[in-house]
């Protein structure tokens, strides 16, 4: 992998090459995020980056359920265009591949570490978005589907490995319509869309709800 930052470049973080230590293949950080997906970091963002909110007892916590990623401002349109035609069976037919309006689909973000959890929370599927919302511990979340598309296509260009395979998981987001975003795996490639209904209208076994840790002080 071409290396952003050189070897010798004092720009590397000891922080990051330590995470990367405990996190194994469940790591997309600034060098892959240049690789993968053409990101080149501004100064503000690299210092925005230059810590990691979590401390070495979260990570080693966390390493096999969840991937720890530096996600840059970049849309899902856009990721999707870096990831490649091979993801898809029909490219130019995902909806969100057309001049989209919705807000989720083209906004960027910002520059943040993330750590989000590679399977479905236990227990959420065939529930309800009330019900599965009580199933989140205290240093959860749902995440956006910006963040989930980018962790999900940037594991699968580093490692090969498919999550959320046949299965749908909540995000957090709405569309203009007030119906709610969701992510999954299937046989035509990775989809980020919404399911014409509200979260409390609809349930599912194969309906599940994604997670994020939130931020903590190291």
């Amino acid at each position: 992998m071409e290396d952003f930052f050189g070897r010798d470049s004092s720009l590397s973080s000891d922080i990051q090459d330590q995470a990367h230590s405990i996190m194994g293949k469940n790591f997309f950080g600034i060098d892959e995020a240049f690789h993968y997906f053409g990101i080149r970091p501004s100064k503000e963002e690299l210092i925005h980056l230059a810590e990691i909110p979590w401390n070495e007892k979260v990570l080693k916590s966390c390493r096999d359920t969840h991937i720890l990623v530096a996600a840059f401002p970049i849309s899902i349109l856009d990721i999707r265009d870096k990831a490649g035609r091979e993801l898809y069976r029909e490219f130019e037919n995902t909806w969100y591949s057309r001049k989209c309006a919705e807000v989720f689909v083209n906004k960027k973000g910002e520059a943040s570490w993330q750590l989000i959890r590679k399977t479905p929370v236990v227990g959420s599927t065939d529930k309800s978005w009330l019900e599965q919302q009580k199933l989140l511990g205290s240093d959860e979340e749902t995440p956006t589907a910006r963040i989930l598309f980018y962790t999900i296509i940037g594991h699968f260009l580093v490692t090969g490995e498919r999550l959320f395979e046949n299965v749908s998981v909540w995000c957090s987001d709405l569309d203009s319509s007030g119906y709610c975003s969701r992510f999954g795996w299937y046989s035509t490639g990775p989809i980020v869309d919404t399911a014409w209904h509200t979260y409390e209208a609809v349930r599912g076994p194969g309906m599940g709800l994604s997670s994020v840790r939130i931020k903590r002080e190291r």
